[in-house]
Order: C-alpha cells, then structure tokens, then sequence
C-alpha cells in the first residue's frame, strides 16, 4: 500500500495533519508561502469621520483633477473608474461610505459636501 498524506493551507503554513499507508508517520509542520489564492485579504482602510454617504447618484460623472478630468461610469450594476490619465479600473462600493477601485487597489471617500472624492493613495478628486 502506497503512503499518502492529507495536507492543508492556513495563513501560508502548511499541515499535515496525518499519514497513511504502511508506515506510521508524525504529523510534520512545513512553512511554506501561501499563493494568492490561499492567502487571505483582510480589507483595511479607515473611513473619515466627514465621510459622506456614498451613492451612485452622488459620485457618477465627471471629476476635475488638476486641469485634467477623471470619471466615474455606471452601466447597469457595474461601475468603473478612468482616472485623469486615462487609466481604467473596476470599482466596487462597500459599506455605504467607501468606493474600493478594485485594479488600482485603491478606496476613496466622499467629502466636502460631495465636492471632493478623496483616494487612499493621497489623490483627490474634485467638482
């Protein structure tokens, strides 16, 4: 009969929790880096105490980032951002206050009565 084991991911360590087959084997504990895939994200971003309630209605359109222009497109349910270079970006919003560009991996708030989109990147957006 042929060993085989049973292995398992948690936070890029690698168990093997058991063996089976002819032979009896410890359990063995094998760091190892976790892919992409196995790794767990754990979102972290700190929502402004002015942020304002974040709506489709409230940030679709235009925005004004120096003397270029920057946009929010909705089409349906899904919404993108092209930023003032023209770079594109899938957008999510979470939370009701917080719009996460899912390419750029950036969130941005709402403030200033909604006349600023304000990046965690340090960048802002204007009307």
């Amino acid at each position: 009969m042929k060993n085989c084991r049973i292995m398992f991911v948690v936070g890029g360590l690698t168990v093997v929790p058991a063996a089976c087959g002819d032979r009896d084997e410890a359990a063995k504990s094998v760091s190892s880096q976790a892919t992409t895939s196995q790794a767990i994200s754990v979102e972290k971003y700190d929502v402004p105490s002015d942020a304002l309630p974040l709506t489709i209605d409230a940030i679709a359109g235009p925005w004004t980032v120096g003397t270029k222009t920057a946009f929010i497109k909705v089409v349906g349910s899904d919404v993108s951002c092209v930023n003032e270079n023209g770079l594109p970006s899938k957008a999510v919003l979470k939370d009701g206050k917080v719009i996460f560009a899912t390419d750029w991996r950036v969130y941005g708030w709402l403030l200033a009565n909604g006349t600023v989109l304000k990046w965690s990147d340090g960048s802002a957006w204007t009307r």
